[in-house]
């Protein structure tokens, strides 16, 4: 963030460093004069806008993000949008002018704000749900309810129509998420005008998942036409063979179009010898090419997965099951004799979930043989080592947890992260070792971080559901006096509410009003209004200056 901001700005690093650990009603008001002026990068003007509105400058916070849609950022029209309601301002106009200028750079991004806009609009149901689905040539298509009823001008239409004019046709995957969005947001106006540029005869043919998206996306909208000259093109015999999720998924939904020809080309050639090993999805292929009754191919691809790389235990266990599935059991059982033997221990985690996936297969012997491994040799001070012990005693392996508990799990977890004292405390209250979890607490009081906002107040909670109210208000009075507030994007008001909330159950009443005071002296607008009447909260409904006064009435407008 140190960097310079384009175009010869100034560095957007220093601007927020000192925006943020300058307290906002010390005369900062030329500080985020620079900000508003100097600063262009579009994801910096996103955060700094974060930073103001923490900080109750909800104008500053409005404009930044205004400035940053006009550089790019479809995020921070999302922010705006969700922004400017929740401070009781019409978000209409915002709206409208966010979706005829935000840019479509990024179009992944932009399509995360038709959700947003159609969520402030309230439309009557236009008895189209599927409004162009029944349609089966483009050229037919009436259009929708969003054009008929007059409502075209509203943003979400405005921003629908831009995008279906705009997006490039190129990108299977692409056309097919924003076809289902537009279904999704009820533009059918803009989906009829995205299938009459014919994306079907211009979408490259090269990823399998894209193609199969696409098809699958046309099929469930019924538009024949559509899917037919995609097919026509012959997809099956165009896609890289090398990803078998991808190509799994392929002949799904061939099968699903009643493509069977195109299916049958796609099987003859080979994905079970061609496909790659290492990436994801060689469950699915097993699986799929079994459903389409190539036993020859599903053998092949079988004796290949026994002897793949083991570097994804999520990979291997899903092989496996599918091994299992099919009932090519010599090959299922070559796979589970390598997978317990050579399974990597230093991630408790995953040994759990592949402890949980031999149980469900019925390989009893395997799993015990992993389970072994395991207790033996896991890192015991992992967070991870919290999932095995609740798997164990879920799966009645009662000698391998004794074992696994005589090592000390608690006493050897390191503290570094609030979150996972309080999975492993959990874990070990659900296994019956309430000593341990005790003295995990009472060493957890003294030395876990003190200094994150929200995975705080996992264990504050954790502790007085554990009834050790005395540990509880130990921490939480280091909680109070230690947690980051200058500057953090977590200084959310729910967050602090909630951690407020929690230190006054302990009757940690002192500790609340001492987090209240330093969200107060750290700008946090949120301890600023708990110290105020309700009478001096109405005079900062619309947010305060940088000098520290209120905000006289503002509303938004859009940039000259």
């Amino acid at each position: 963030m140190g960097g310079s901001c384009g175009n010869g700005g100034l560095g957007a690093g220093w601007v927020v460093h000192h925006a943020c650990v300058s307290l906002p009603d010390r005369g900062q008001t030329g500080l985020w004069d620079i900000a508003a002026e100097k600063v262009t990068d579009a994801e910096e003007l996103c955060l700094l806008g974060e930073r103001a509105m923490v900080r109750g400058l909800y104008r500053r916070a409005a404009g930044l993000w205004t400035r940053a849609v006009v550089a790019g950022s479809a995020e921070a029209g999302c922010k705006l949008l969700g922004f400017l309601p929740a401070i009781g301002q019409d978000s209409t106009p915002a709206a409208q002018w966010v979706a005829a200028h935000v840019p479509l750079d990024d179009m992944e991004e932009v399509m995360s704000l038709l959700p947003a806009m159609a969520a402030t609009e309230t439309r009557e149901d236009d008895g189209w749900p599927d409004a162009y689905s029944v349609v089966h040539d483009p050229e037919k298509i009436p259009d929708g309810p969003d054009q008929a009823d007059g409502e075209a001008t509203g943003a979400v239409f405005v921003l629908a129509d831009r995008i279906a004019a705009g997006l490039a046709l190129n990108d299977a995957s692409n056309v097919a998420a924003v076809l289902g969005t537009l279904r999704h947001v009820r533009t059918y106006g803009a989906a009829t005008a995205l299938l009459r540029r014919d994306p079907a005869r211009h979408v490259d043919l090269g990823e399998p998942r894209g193609v199969a998206a696409l098809l699958g996306t046309l099929r469930r909208a019924r538009q024949h036409a559509q899917l037919a000259a995609l097919l026509s093109r012959d997809p099956a015999g165009h896609v890289a063979m090398d990803d078998p999720g991808g190509v799994a998924w392929l002949l799904q939904i061939l099968r699903d179009c009643g493509a069977d020809d195109a299916a049958a080309r796609l099987l003859a050639r080979d994905p079970a010898r061609t496909a790659r090993l290492d990436r994801y999805g060689v469950a699915g292929l097993l699986e799929e090419l079994h459903a389409a009754g190539d036993h020859a191919a599903t053998a092949v691809l079988a004796d290949r997965a026994v002897a793949m790389p083991l570097g994804d235990p999520d990979e291997a266990f899903a092989a496996l099951e599918c091994l299992h599935k099919v009932a090519t059991h010599p090959a299922a059982g070559a796979l589970a004799s390598r997978i317990v033997a050579d399974l990597k221990l230093d991630d408790p985690f995953e040994v759990a979930c592949g402890l949980e996936s031999l149980g469900r297969m019925g390989r009893h012997a395997e799993q015990a043989v992993l389970a072994r491994r395991a207790v033996d040799g896991v890192p015991i001070g992992h967070h991870g080592v919290a999932w095995l012990l609740r798997s164990l005693h879920q799966l009645e392996l009662h000698d391998h947890l004794r074992d696994l508990l005589a090592r000390d799990p608690g006493g050897n977890l390191a503290l570094d992260d609030p979150y996972h004292v309080d999975l492993m405390l959990l874990a070990l209250r659900r296994v019956g070792a309430r000593g341990a979890a005790r003295e995990l607490a009472r060493r957890a009081a003294e030395q876990a971080p003190a200094h994150q906002l929200r995975h705080v107040h996992y264990l504050l909670i954790r502790l007085r559901k554990m009834r050790m109210l005395d540990q509880a208000r130990l921490y939480g009075g280091r909680v109070a006096a230690e947690v980051s507030l200058a500057g953090s994007l977590e200084c959310e008001a729910e967050d602090l509410d909630q951690l407020v909330g929690e230190l006054r159950k302990i009757d940690a009443g002192d500790a609340a009003d001492l987090l209240i005071r330093r969200a107060t002296d750290a700008g946090v607008f949120w301890g600023f209004l708990q110290t105020r009447t309700p009478t001096d909260r109405e005079r900062y409904r619309h947010g305060r200056e940088p000098d520290g006064a209120p905000s006289p009435p503002w509303s938004w407008s859009a940039p000259r």
